[in-house]
């Protein structure tokens, strides 16, 4: 899916739901990821994991860009089986010169030209297979502890069950207040916002697959359907309700 913004001038936090890559045309960003500060511009494309947490920090002048989601599930079979959430991107960063950018520029022009759905498939392939070999094993990025990957773990293991501070603490064997600064530093946000963004991407996927809004709201931890909308209209703008009937628009 191709996705077009225009003079763009707030700042974006969060996570994505589909692996995504970002064609700045206009303006110039800083941004965080995985404990360290890079730069988006007209040259260099934006690399983005589901999952993974970004925070913009300062703009210069208005932003235009082009983003492209690719489906997980593609990316996914073009690494060979792997499971997804065990590899990132080592760097968010690939100049738009990279050979291996071209597939996912090609991908960006079949997109914005309307061509047939054979050659939208057969440049999605190819994105995908690009996107898959510039990501790495988790464990070989650099920018997370061991204690902050325990941490994390266990929060994605209990999406759907309460969570409480001092349990998380103890189960990494570091006290509270260290552990909530070096999730920060690593991973671009506090234990508790980064598992509100969890919970929302897992109920984004839910949604997709046309399990009701209450299911979902169960399923990723929330007492009730207003739980679940709540943050759901905060992080991705519209509420459950709509996210669905735009997704089973698509088809």
């Amino acid at each position: 899916m191709l996705g077009r913004m225009e003079n763009q001038d707030g700042l974006y936090r969060g996570m994505k739901d589909r692996f995504a890559y970002i064609i700045p045309e206009q303006g110039r960003l800083e941004f965080a990821y995985r404990g360290r500060v890079y730069r988006s511009e007209p040259g260099m494309l934006s690399l983005k994991h589901p999952g993974e947490f970004y925070s913009e920090l300062r703009r210069d002048g208005l932003a235009s860009f082009d983003i492209v989601f690719v489906d997980i599930e593609l990316v996914h079979a073009a690494l060979g089986g792997s499971v997804h959430s065990e590899v990132v991107f080592p760097t968010p960063e690939l100049a738009s010169s990279d050979p291996r950018a071209r597939a996912l520029l090609r991908l960006r022009a079949v997109l914005r030209n309307g061509a047939e759905v054979f050659a939208r498939e057969g440049a999605a392939a190819e994105a995908a297979t690009a996107l898959a070999s510039l990501a790495r094993p988790r464990d070989e990025v650099r920018g997370e502890s061991g204690a902050v990957a325990r941490a994390r773990a266990y929060l994605l293991e209990r999406l759907a069950e309460p969570i409480r501070l001092d349990e998380l603490a103890d189960h990494v064997g570091m006290d509270k207040f260290h552990l909530i600064r070096a999730f920060r530093a690593q991973l671009g946000a506090p234990p508790y916002e980064y598992l509100t963004h969890q919970r929302i991407l897992k109920a984004q996927h839910l949604l997709r697959a046309g399990v009701p809004a209450v299911q979902a709201a169960a399923a990723v931890g929330y007492c009730d359907q207003s739980q679940l909308h709540r943050h759901f209209r905060r992080l991705v703008g519209v509420t459950p309700g709509v996210f669905a009937q735009r997704w089973r628009g698509r088809g």
